[in-house]
């Protein structure tokens, strides 16, 4: 499997992991295990990634190429995606600037609104995503940034392997 398919199954997982925490409620422990081994790889794979974007402004600046080409592109397929995307950023800074464990109406209410403006902005970003320029651009910034992962951690491969094969598991014992 290619380091771009690596690292799209990887962070698939926060989509995936929504689905499992409510059913991970009514699990067995074996699914419940297999959950946290995938929660556990999950945020070393998170961690890894943010410390490579951190550690390489070449890494950075494709990734914000690569937001822009998607923004650009929603907003080229329904132009009021410029307020929204606006708002996001807005709400973004918001946050970002908000205190570690700040759990003020204020900020809540900004969690719930960046929420609410990325839930409409979804469909646009997955018809974006559809564009061949994007999907280059997005390949060459996975494989960039699993090669700088890499050189943080070279066991960023098995740390991969092991969230893929639990989610595999899972997958397969909620098929039966």
């Amino acid at each position: 499997m290619s380091y771009p398919s690596k690292l799209i199954l990887a962070v698939a997982f926060s989509i995936f992991s929504t689905t499992l925490l409510a059913q991970q409620q009514q699990a067995d422990p074996q699914q419940q295990q297999l959950y946290m081994q995938m929660m556990q790889a999950s945020q070393q794979i998170q961690q890894l990634q943010q410390q490579a974007f951190d550690q390489s402004d070449e890494l950075s600046a494709q990734r914000d190429d690569l937001i822009s080409m998607i923004d650009d592109r929603m907003i080229e397929i329904d132009p009021a995606a410029e307020g929204l995307i606006t708002r996001r950023d807005e709400l973004i800074e918001t946050l970002e600037a908000a205190e570690a464990g700040d759990q003020s109406q204020a900020v809540q209410d900004a969690s719930a609104e960046y929420q609410s403006t990325m839930q409409e902005l979804e469909q646009l970003q997955q018809q974006a995503l559809q564009d061949n320029a994007i999907q280059t651009k997005q390949a060459e910034v996975q494989q960039s940034a699993m090669q700088v992962m890499e050189e943080i951690d070279p066991d960023v491969e098995n740390i991969i392997a092991r969230f893929n094969d639990a989610r595999m598991q899972l997958m397969q014992m909620q098929q039966q």
